[in-house]
Parts: structure tokens; sequence; C-alpha cells
């Protein structure tokens, strides 16, 4: 979003290494007073699901060509709540479920520059119905404007809300992903990228696959915060113990999303203390895990 010259937009075509104007928003996202805007997030189809501090939201299409302009359509309007009839992303985060819904915080808007005004909403995006689900039950929460809210994805599916204060709280979507949606695991190699069954504690592999990043950044937060999730994590299930260890992974072959048929690759390390005997193997992208493969930790 262009924000000192909304409703325009533009993107950024990587091989042509050039900005490419992609037209105005259907309607205005950045609120002029504070020149504020809401997060954007890219949906499992393709689209990019972009919040605005108006309340407004906008869905970019993307086009066949990357250097064409590609179109917009308008997204619902945030709910308004009792007593705040406009409520919207005012510097606030949101992410990517694996149901592919975005989880989104929203709060009063007044239009005035200075204002970040509280209480925090929170909203599930559908973007089969294209309607926003107000989730009853939020976290135990003081009176704090959303700007200071943060979210991010865990591997487990679940996301970790954290408000600025000590507390931390944990959210819990309903549904799991679409299975194309999931990174595919080819072969676990050694560096020399050999075959291998067996992984040694303290070791260094690699794994082979498809859509090892996933198909989305996934969290975004206005024009403040980076904290996008599209990189390989690789965990270890011992079969015995039902241990979970989570890998270092380094050496991404790409950090892209959406990949396709594109062959993948991320290095990983064995940590020592792991459990010996038979495993599985996944890699976990946003929440989304690869099915399992059997390896043996020795």
């Amino acid at each position: 979003m262009d924000c000192l010259g909304q409703p325009n937009a533009q993107k950024y075509v990587i091989a042509a290494n050039a900005w490419v104007p992609i037209g105005p928003t259907p309607s205005d996202l950045v609120e002029a007073a504070s020149i504020e805007i809401g997060p954007a997030v890219l949906l499992p189809d393709g689209r990019c699901f972009c919040t605005g501090a108006t309340g407004h939201t906008a869905i970019y299409q993307m086009p066949p060509i990357s250097s064409q302009p590609g179109s917009w359509i308008a997204g619902p309007d945030f709910p308004p709540q009792p007593g705040h009839p406009t409520v919207g992303a005012k510097d606030a985060p949101a992410c990517l479920l694996p149901s592919g819904n975005v989880l989104c915080v929203a709060g009063p808007v007044n239009g005035v520059g200075g204002d970040y005004l509280a209480p925090m909403y929170f909203f599930e995006f559908d973007p089969g119905t294209m309607a926003f689900i107000l989730i009853a039950d939020p976290p135990a929460n003081p009176p704090l404007p959303p700007f200071v809210a943060r979210l991010l994805p865990l591997p487990s599916g679940d996301v970790l809300f954290a408000n600025g204060t000590s507390n931390l709280s944990v959210y819990e979507p309903r549904g799991g992903p679409d299975p194309t949606w999931r990174p595919t695991i080819i072969a676990v190699q050694d560096l020399s990228g050999t075959p291998v069954a067996n992984l040694a504690v303290n070791g260094s592999f690699q794994v082979v696959g498809r859509q090892l990043n996933g198909l989305s950044q996934a969290s975004s937060h206005g024009d403040d915060v980076q904290n996008a999730t599209n990189y390989p994590l690789v965990r270890i299930r011992n079969n015995a113990s039902l241990d979970v260890v989570y890998c270092r992974t380094q050496n991404h072959s790409s950090m892209g999303v959406a990949t396709g048929s594109v062959v993948q690759t991320t290095q990983f390390a064995v940590p020592s203390g792991i459990g010996l005997g038979a495993s599985t193997l996944e890699v976990v992208a946003n929440g989304i895990a690869s099915s399992p493969v059997a390896v043996k930790m020795v």
C-alpha cells in the first residue's frame, strides 16, 4: 500500500527489479490522520488479504504474468462492536492459520492520528465465506490497543499471543490444512547428497523436498514488525518415548513461498540428548507438517 498516496498500491517484481503499480484498492485502507495501515497476509490460494486502519479490507488477485497489475476486490469491513461503530487494524497483527483462515487483531478507530484505542478484538477471517468471525472467548487481556499485540504462528499449528506485558496466551484454532498445502519430503541425505536412514547424534544432514517454506510468510503486523515464519523446521519424534525434538535448520535453498514442484533443500543438525532408536522425521512450515518419514537415531 502507498501510505502517502493512498489508495494506490504497488508491488515489487523481483525478476524485473522494479516496482509496478497495481491500481487503487477498492476502498481506502490507510487512516489519513495517522498514515497507519493494517497487515497483509498471503492466502494459500495465492490471493493477498489486506486489512486497513479504516476498518475496510481488500483482496488482491495475482495476475498470470508477474509484471501485470493484477486486480482488487473489496473484502468485508471489520464488524462494529458495542460502543465502537468503526473497528480496524490500526498497526495491528494478523497471521495465517493452518486451516487457511486469518487470525486478526483489531480495535476501535476514530480517524484521529494520535489515538490508538483499546480494547482489542479478535477475529478469524474465512476466505471461503468472505466473512469475519468474532472470537467470543478472547485471552485475558488488559485494556490495551492492538498495536502492542504480537501474533506468532507456532509449529504445532497454534498461535502465540503477546501484548507487551509478562502475560502470554496460546490460541488453538479449529480445522486443519488442505493436504496439498503440506511440505513433501523426497529424501533425507547426508551433506554429500547420499540418502541415509540412520541419523547420528550431533550429525548434520539435509532434507530434500517440495514446498518446504510453505505457501505464505504467514505473519504480518502493520508497518512495524516482521516475524514471518516461511522457513522449514525439522522435528524428530521418538517412536518409543513419543518425545519430540526440534533440530536447528540452516542453509535453506530458498526462502520463496508457494514454490510448487520446485525441489528445495534445508540442512539440519541433530542435537545431543535426543533419544536413540526408531523415530519419525517431519518438516514443518507455518504450523503445517509434512507426512512423516522413518529414521533411526544412532
